[in-house]
């Protein structure tokens, strides 16, 4: 190998060496000294700013887009001003907006001022931090291209500080000589630098003449050496001696024997980089494999995840399941539209109006070559033959001893039908198959089973009493029909007759359009998007349905279909993700025609719509299928919830027993794809539900009817239906009311209503905080609303309270299920208050007991929860029980949050201004993580005034305030 030093033998290349480590020198001269003066150019600024505003408090909220027009001259890409911008202002978020403060405006124009030619490089700065770092309003003197992540002056490079101190006004009074950049005047020191500098970068030979590098040394001293400010700066001082030792080839030698060593240990290393490339490139393809894992499994842990690699080596199959969720509002035609997409449902007569849906339906079908779905209960041998063929191949080539040991346990399932028709399928196919073929290539095309695609369609109750519990079952791994009556207007008031307002977050009335946007946000809400890291792909098909009662030709129903759907989405904020989840083709249907041709494209598109999904074609065991045989015929035996060990006991008998561990990792992702109900924790792993629908089954229950009460129990039946207090005696005959497959598991419906938050056991209020739990339940979501004016309870005058805190969710959408679970939880964690001996219980608003004097009270408007803690005591002082606010928060955030499972949060902290007398709803609301950056907000809903972020934070936020006061110090 040839040493590097013998690179720059010759006297030319040697020349170029010493002017690349003479420019390096030079930037080394010029550093401090430029970030010296960045600081005083922002200071200037700053001081001409804030003392023009009202408020003089900086702003950190702005990015550089916001403060500037699109289209902008050399940023924005976009024609005229009609047309979107897909550089600088290519999000929401990055829109053109007056800064609230006014001052980052100002800050701009300034920095436009300060520019020799007018025309700063927005691209390279961020006005985020323009407050906190000088030099990010230097890059904006910076050449326009290569600078955006330079974060310091150490971090740039020559080129861009010459470039800082030709273009900054600032500079003029800092050298001898007037800054020129020689195009109608000579050149000047400064500009000379800068042409050096683009010599030594752009040399194709990387050679200097022994006269071009006299010229180099003379024109970077003498700029080091500038009588007006260089002359002085100590490190330019040094820089210039550092570069007449270069002259005279000092500093030459000492780079030549660093090369040599560099030989030396590049060789020395060369061996043992070798060593290691096998073994990192075996780890980094068995990262590449885990990383093709399905995103379910990638969630779990690590011993979850090396299990199920495991697993997948015995065999592997593209799984291609699709979950169809149909919704919408009651009595629109979804079941109809069902029934017509289901090949069984849809050859039966039409004569009749299908009784309206309860709960969920649920029917598992398969995709026929003829584009039909067919039922899967009459092609089980269908479903599972091909793949159970897979298995018995494989094992047929594998070593004897295993192959014994195979045949022993085909031996005990001769009565399974299904079993015995894959063996007799796989024989046939290895005895054709030829002998000359090997092992290995047997194996190979056994390895991936052939592709079947399922489809499972979910007929969800339009009743809004259900929409509770809808929540356990919308997920990112399915596709959406949303189903609109087009004979409705999106005006029409829906039947208040089960108190439809309160269900979608209205009080009042409720409309069609309210229910379609309930649909979308909460498909949106439970789709894991919230965070924008991961692209939205279309899950959502619209359809319209009552074809046949709508007026005109073909065509023009068609038009006011898309007219109809149109109006609806419009009624979104412009830049919405909701538009993402949207599909393009939409679907008007007559379902009382089971041959409209609709139909049958609305199953394609479906298919077609799943296969573009990030989950499609995943990979799971093929061991796994006769556990999903299992399961099918569980249900087959109309079980709808089992014992865990009786599914233990099932797959000790199996052709491939997968033991505790990954019977356990098989059913906790079947609960995750939704194909059954499984919470591995505490009583709840105890029990499989193999029916989804068994949960809102079970629900029901719960819900007042027109159940036989015994006439002993009549009071306390009375007081149920009046405060939602469950007593024993009453929750005796609601099970005594429920089907069979209910009340024979009380106890695990207990437990999953507990655990889903759909009930919860109130405290005592004697012992405060650690309260004995009471012998009768809450349930949340049966409460009155409470009697008005809600200030009364939120604001009550002249108590000593804490600032409103508010959760603002994403997308301005709050299922009331949620604060209803959030109930739930409190009443677990705190006594319910007591005020003229009535609990302080509602739906929408709950006060709970903290301790002798302090009451928490929670209460949720739209999209917000609110909560205050108040004190009774006139005289107390908070500042003594801030330990207690702290907590709660904790309690009330964590809660919230564990709801979602999400990736990132679906909501903003928020405080209320503290100087507001009476909480108005979405008024005066501050985020947080704002104060971080700044020590106080203007608020121009109370008098103007700035909200300090002591007294913002000081009770909800006291550890986060402290951190941030001690990290400004």
């Amino acid at each position: 190998m040839a040493s590097l030093a013998d690179v720059f033998t010759g006297k030319e290349r040697t020349n170029w060496l010493k002017a690349w480590l003479a420019v390096d020198i030079a930037k080394s001269g010029l550093e401090q000294f430029a970030e010296n003066e960045a600081r005083t150019v922002h200071t200037n600024i700053y001081k001409t700013v804030l003392s023009s505003v009202p408020v003089p408090v900086a702003c950190n909220i702005c990015n550089t887009a916001n403060l500037l027009p699109c289209p902008t001259q050399r940023i924005c890409n976009n024609r005229g001003a009609n047309t979107p911008c897909t550089r600088m202002h290519d999000t929401p978020e990055k829109q053109p907006r007056l800064c609230p403060s006014t001052v980052c405006n100002k800050v701009l124009n300034e920095i436009v001022k300060q520019h020799k030619y007018v025309n700063p490089s927005w691209k390279n700065t961020t006005a985020t931090q323009w407050a906190s770092t000088p030099w990010q309003i230097a890059k904006a003197f910076l050449p326009p291209d290569g600078y955006s992540g330079k974060s310091s002056v150490q971090d740039t490079d020559f080129n861009g500080i010459v470039n800082f101190m030709m273009n900054c006004k600032h500079f003029d009074t800092k050298f001898s000589f007037p800054i020129a950049a020689g195009k109608n005047s000579p050149p000047c020191l400064l500009t000379k630098a800068r042409d050096i500098c683009r010599i030594v970068r752009h040399s194709s030979q990387c050679e200097l003449t022994d006269a071009d590098l006299q010229d180099i040394f003379t024109t970077l001293t003498n700029l080091l050496s500038d009588p007006t400010c260089l002359a002085q700066d100590v490190a330019s001082q040094e820089a210039v001696k550092k570069l007449a030792k270069l002259q005279n080839d000092d500093l030459l030698h000492a780079v030549n024997e660093k090369l040599v060593e560099v030989d030396t240990i590049a060789e020395r290393t060369l061996a043992e980089i070798r060593i290691h490339a096998d073994k990192c490139k075996r780890e980094l393809d068995e990262h590449t494999e885990r990383h093709k894992l399905p995103k379910d499994v990638q969630q779990l842990d690590e011993k979850a995840t090396t299990l199920f690699y495991k697993a997948l080596k015995h065999g592997k199959e593209q799984v291609n399941n699709i979950r169809l969720m149909v919704v919408g509002m009651f009595d629109v035609g979804k079941t109809s539209l069902v029934n017509n997409l289901i090949w069984e449902f849809r050859n039966k007569t039409h004569t009749k109006q299908p009784l309206s849906t309860e709960g969920i339906d649920i029917h598992r079908c398969k995709l026929m070559t003829d584009g039909h779905w067919c039922l899967d209960t009459e092609l089980i041998r269908v479903k599972f033959g091909g793949r159970i063929e897979k298995v018995v191949s494989k094992n047929t080539v594998t070593a004897t001893e295993d192959h014994e040991t195979f045949k022993e346990r085909i031996a005990l399932h001769k009565g399974d039908e299904i079993l015995q028709h894959g063996i007799k399928v796989a024989k046939r196919k290895l005895e054709t198959t030829s002998l000359d073929e090997s092992t290995n290539e047997i194996t190979t095309s056994l390895d991936e089973s052939t592709n079947e695609i399922t489809v499972s369609v979910w007929d969800f109750a339009g009743q809004t009493l259900y929409y509770s519990t809808h929540q356990f079952f919308l997920n990112e791994r399915s596709i959406y029909v949303v189903v609109m009556d087009m004979t409705r207007s999106l005006k029409d008031i829906v039947s208040k007759s089960d108190g439809i307002g309160i269900w979608c977050g209205l009080v009042d009335s409720c409309t069609y359009l309210d229910i379609f946007k309930f649909w979308l946000n909460a498909i949106h809400m439970n789709s894991d998007n919230q965070s924008g890291e991961r692209t939205i792909k279309p899950n959502v098909i619209l359809v319209g349905t009552r074809k046949d009662k709508m007026k005109g030709s073909a065509e023009e129903k068609e038009e006011n279909m898309n007219l109809y759907f149109d109006n609806a989405l419009c009624s979104f904020d412009k830049h919405s993700p909701i538009f993402n989840h949207i599909y393009k083709n939409r679907f008007l249907v007559n379902n009382l025609s089971p041959e409209d041709s609709a139909f049958a494209e609305l199953r394609k598109e479906i298919i077609s719509l799943a296969a573009k999904q990030d989950y499609w074609d995943e990979e799971y065991p093929v061991r796994w299928i006769h556990m999903e045989q299992t399961l099918d015929k569980m249900r087959d035996k109309k079980r709808q919830i089992v014992k865990m060990k009786d599914v233990e006991k099932e797959d000790l008998e199996n052709l491939h027993p997968l033991g505790i561990e990954e019977l356990t990792l098989f059913l906790e992702l079947q609960h995750k794809q939704g194909n059954i109900i499984f919470f591995n924790s505490g009583a709840l792993k105890d029990f499989v539900v193999l029916a989804p629908q068994w949960i809102i089954e079970a629900f029901k229950c719960f819900i007042p009817h027109n159940q036989k009460i015994e006439a002993t129990v009549l009071k306390d039946w009375e007081e149920y239906k009046k405060y939602a207090i469950l007593k024993p005696n009453v929750l005796d005959e609601v099970m005594k009311n429920s089907p069979p497959y209910i009340h024979e598991y009380q106890t695990a419906v207990m437990n999953y209503m507990e655990y889903l938050n759909v009930i919860a056991k109130p405290l005592t209020s004697e012992e405060g905080i650690t309260g004995i739990p009471l012998d009768f339940h809450i349930v949340p979501c049966l409460l009155s609303r409470a009697p008005p004016p809600l200030h009364i309870f939120t604001s009550p005058p002249d108590k000593p309270q804490t600032p409103v805190l508010a959760f603002v969710f994403c997308g301005k959408f709050l299922p009331p299920s949620l604060f209803h679970r959030l109930v739930a939880v409190c009443i677990r964690a705190w006594p319910i208050c007591q005020e003229r001996g009535q609990y302080c219980l509602f739906n929408g608003l709950a006060i709970f007991t903290l301790n002798d004097t302090y009451t928490l009270r929670i209460w949720y408007m739209d999209y917000i929860i609110y909560a205050r803690i108040v004190c009774c005591s006139e005289n107390e002082q908070l500042d003594n029980f801030i330990w207690l606010f702290q907590e709660v928060r904790r309690k009330l955030k964590k809660s919230l949050k564990d709801f979602f499972h999400q990736s990132s949060s679906v909501f903003e902290e928020c405080i209320q201004c503290p100087d507001m007398k009476v909480s108005l709803h979405n008024e005066g609301l501050f985020i947080v993580k704002k104060f971080k950056y700044t020590n106080a907000i203007a608020c121009r809903v109370c008098n103007p005034h700035a909200v300090t972020r002591s007294n913002a934070m000081k009770h909800w936020f006291k550890e986060k305030l402290d951190r941030i006061e001690t990290d400004d110090d």
